[in-house]
C-alpha cells in the first residue's frame, strides 16, 4: 500500500517491511526493497506514485536481509537504477554468503531462522554499483542523503538521514513497532536477527544523540511527532533495562 507521508516522501507498506519512495519531478529513489515476494506491489507503488517515463535513480539499502534486499537487483536491472549498500553489506549481495552464524551457532534459532528466511524469501545476487560508508552522501529527489553507520543488527547496517530536514531512514537500526506483537511503539529489531547486540544499542544512541525531527523505519508507522523527545526516552529505558536486555522491552505508545 502507498501512503504519502510529506511532500517527495511516500511509505509503501509492505507485508513484511516498509520501502520508502522519494520521487520528485519524474525522478525517484527507493530505500530498502522487501522481499523477492513484493516485487508486484513495489512496481505497481512505483508506477502509481510516478509520471510515467520516470527514472528510477538509485536503490539505497540499509542493510541485505531478504525482507529489504529482496527485489533490489531486480529494480536496478529493470529500471537502470544504481544499487547502494555499505561494504561490509556488500557480500551478502554480490556472494553466496549468508546471514546464518558460523561453527556451532549455525545450529542455533538464530541460525535455523536465517537458513528458512533464504528459503522462503530467497535475494538474488547482484554486485553493487555503489558502496558508501560513513558522512558519504548520495543525491536523491528530495535533496542530500547522508550516510551514518549504525552498525549491530548487520556488520554493515547504516542509515540515511536529510540534515536540512531532519528526517531518517533508520532500518532496522530502530524500528517502530514492537515485533511479534504488531503494535505501533519505538523497539530494537530482534536479538535472534541481530548480528552484534551491543553494537545495535549504541546505534540506537546515535539515533537519540542526533535526535531526528521524524523516523522512517523498516518496520511500524513513521514517527512524524515528537520524535527526538520519544527516541530519547526510549533509549533511557532502553539502558535502565540494562541494554541489550532491554531490546524488545518498549511499550511507547
Amino acid at each position: 500500500m502507498l501512503r504519502p507521508i510529506v511532500s517527495g516522501i511516500s511509505q509503501i507498506d509492505l507485508p513484511w517491511t516498509n520501502a520508502w519512495l522519494l520521487a520528485r519531478d519524474g525522478e525517484a529513489v527507493l530505500i530498502d526493497s522487501g522481499t523477492r515476494w513484493d516485487r508486484n506491489a513495489l512496481v505497481k507503488s512505483l508506477e502509481e506514485a510516478c509520471p510515467a517515463g520516470f527514472r528510477l535513480r538509485s536503490v539505497l539499502l540499509t542493510h541485505a536481509h531478504c525482507d529489504h534486499a529482496g527485489n533490489a537487483a531486480f529494480l536496478a536491472r529493470k529500471y537502470g537504477a544504481e544499487l547502494i549498500c555499505h561494504p561490509r553489506e556488500e557480500p551478502f549481495l554480490s556472494t553466496r554468503r549468508t546471514y546464518v552464524p558460523g561453527g556451532i551457532r549455525a545450529m542455533s534459532r538464530s541460525g535455523f531462522l536465517f537458513l528458512a528466511g533464504e528459503a522462503v524469501f530467497p535475494v538474488e545476487r547482484r554486485q553493487p554499483d555503489r558502496l558508501l560508508v560513513d558522512g558519504d552522501s548520495v543525491e536523491t529527489p528530495i535533496g542530500r542523503l547522508v550516510v551514518l553507520e549504525t552498525h549491530g543488527h548487520t556488520p554493515g547496517h547504516v542509515s540515511y538521514y536529510h540534515e536540512s530536514e531532519g528526517w531518517l531512514f533508520s532500518g532496522d537500526a530502530l524500528i517502530n513497532v514492537i515485533p511479534w506483537l504488531r503494535k505501533t511503539g519505538l523497539s530494537l529489531p530482534l536479538p535472534v536477527f541481530t548480528w552484534d547486540k551491543q553494537a545495535t544499542v549504541r546505534s540506537a544512541q546515535r539515533i537519540a544523540d542526533l535526535g531526528p525531527s521524524a523516523l522512517f523505519s523498516g518496520h511500524g508507522r513513521p514517527l512524524t511527532e515528537h520524535a527526538p523527545e520519544s527516541i530519547r526516552e526510549f533509549m533511557s529505558r532502553i539502558s535502565h533495562a540494562g541494554g541489550p536486555a532491554g531490546l524488545s522491552e518498549s511499550r511507547h505508545k
